[in-house]
């Protein structure tokens, strides 16, 4: 019995890429490229005005989204085709190993992105600074998060 993500991966890539892919992870780096549940914590912060904010996504579609500097949370639930999108980002990211943090001192109004994510109770942490460089799987993840940082209140 294929996983959920594998199953997410089967609706938006064409028949059987989803599954030659997960195989093809897997092998290449040892680990299994499905998970039966996985959630991610985002939390953004810094820059020119302080920010603190933090994203969490669970593979069942619920998002939430707090600024800490405020105390807003706002939550919902992400669209089948998001939920979709981010899974098949998720399984990617899944096969890179974590990284470590590296920190520009030099940059002050740089903005320190820290990702968790969580495959079937395994964590691993992926840092990036902005103006740094981060792999395409790593980026792809943070560029779809960050749309949910965008203030909603007028």
């Amino acid at each position: 019995m294929r996983c959920a993500l594998c199953w997410l991966l089967m609706l938006v890539l064409p028949c059987g890429a989803a599954t030659a892919m997960a195989d093809d992870a897997a092998q290449m780096s040892g680990e299994t490229a499905c998970a039966a549940t996985w959630a991610l914590q985002y939390k953004v912060s810094g820059g020119f005005a302080g920010m603190r904010k933090v994203i969490r996504v669970q593979d069942d579609a619920r998002l939430e989204i707090s600024d800490e500097n405020s105390g807003k949370l706002r939550s919902g639930l992400l669209l089948p085709p998001e939920i979709a999108e981010l899974a098949r980002l998720v399984n990617a990211l899944f096969v890179l190993p974590a990284n470590q943090r590296q920190l520009n001192s030099a940059c002050n109004d740089c903005v320190d992105q820290e990702l968790l994510l969580t495959l079937d109770d395994k964590d691993k942490t992926f840092y990036h600074q902005s103006g740094g460089n981060a792999s395409p799987q790593l980026t792809a993840v943070l560029q779809f998060l960050s749309r949910f940082l965008a203030p909603t209140d007028p």
